[in-house]
């Protein structure tokens, strides 16, 4: 997707600014709402693709790899998984037994976490 859009680009395709690409993903996503809203599982499909499409605009705005950005996501979300797998395990329990409220409550302990273990980035700010 970022190689397409590299290509478009090159001969003018392009978002005048970032204000415009913004623009461009609220309307993506509220036309993914309206066919969720709808149940129209094709369009649904379609505009999906336009939003992460148009996501990977921002990330080559933002001169972000976005491959690299989702694999850190996909990365940070697998260790607060566990995080949160090994406190319930240690309490006797599984996931599948707690509310969604008592899921939330561990992920943001496993974020907390986390920060702790973060090495800072620019200086005493991160």
């Amino acid at each position: 997707a970022l190689e397409v859009s590299k290509r478009a680009v090159k001969v003018g395709f392009e978002w005048p600014d970032l204000p415009s690409l913004w623009d461009k993903v609220h309307e993506e996503l509220d036309e993914l709402h309206r066919e969720v809203d709808a149940h129209k599982p094709e369009a649904v499909k379609d505009e999906l693709g336009d939003l992460l499409f148009t996501l990977v605009n921002v990330a080559r705005w933002l001169k972000i790899d976005p491959e690299d950005a989702l694999r850190t996501m996909v990365s940070r979300f697998t260790k607060r998984f566990k995080h949160m797998e090994a406190e319930v395990r240690r309490q006797g329990h599984s996931l599948s037994e707690l509310t969604i409220d008592q899921m939330e409550e561990l992920w943001q302990a496993a974020k907390v976490e986390e920060t702790k273990r973060r090495p800072l980035r620019d200086g005493p700010t991160g």
